[in-house]
């Protein structure tokens, strides 16, 4: 999940509409109500926030399988990584999104009903768009629109499935025809005419991209085999 938490907590009439709109309208509380209370003191905590996603996630898969299943189900307990730069946030967004396609799940993340990605491209709208526009449409130029994001990403995910293939081809001739398929996706990004935020190689030895020495390394790998694909 890639998730924004606001610096200041609600205020008592918002989380009373937010208490009464978690219950769809089924409940409410007053202002004055010792869970009101509780709920603006944990309103930005983000441990809290997934200890109820979590908990609650829990109890429904428990109740809805076939057997009776109960306690625990999480293993371990959740990791998170604090996003200070721009090119580690596009890097998570991308990153989230293709989980299915490295999953086996499926073959474009497009395809993938459970994602916001899967679900923007079946339904043509974004689940998050007021958000998104805020936060990640940093990234781009402040003209371009939703729908031309959708395809940006989608070219940028597919040659990111491309480079998969790259690495589990066993012969020459096959790289060159995923090379060919990686130079004509990269046009295609070009000709949406989209600037999005980008990594030099100054950057893979800073604080910029977040991770252990392996991962930094593979990625770029990839991004070099990128750039001298697409020169």
């Amino acid at each position: 999940m890639l998730i924004y938490c606001h610096s200041d907590k609600l205020m008592p009439k918002q989380a009373v509409r937010a208490y009464s709109r978690f219950h769809q309208n089924k409940k409410s509380l007053e202002e004055s109500d010792s869970r009101i209370r509780d709920l603006i003191k944990h309103s930005n905590n983000f441990s809290e926030f997934m200890r109820e996603v979590q908990m609650n996630f829990s109890i429904w898969f428990n109740k809805t399988r076939l057997y009776k299943r109960k306690g625990a189900l999480w293993q371990d307990r959740f990791q998170c990584q604090l996003i200070q730069s721009d090119i580690y946030l596009w890097s998570c967004l991308q990153y989230i999104e293709m989980n299915p396609v490295r999953a086996g799940i499926c073959h474009d993340p497009a395809n993938y009903k459970h994602s916001t990605f899967g679900r923007w491209s079946r339904t043509k709208r974004h689940p998050y768009k007021s958000d998104f526009i805020k936060h990640i449409l940093k990234l781009a130029k402040d003209r371009v629109q939703l729908e031309e994001f959708r395809q940006y990403m989608h070219s940028k995910m597919k040659i990111s499935t491309l480079h998969k293939k790259w690495d589990l081809a066993d012969s020459n001739e096959a790289k060159t025809a995923i090379a060919k398929l990686i130079q004509q996706e990269s046009s295609e990004i070009q000709e949406l005419d989209i600037q999005v935020i980008t990594v030099s190689k100054k950057d893979w030895k800073s604080s910029k991209i977040i991770g252990s020495e392996e991962f930094i390394n593979e990625r770029y790998r990839r991004w070099e085999m990128l750039r001298q694909s697409v020169s």
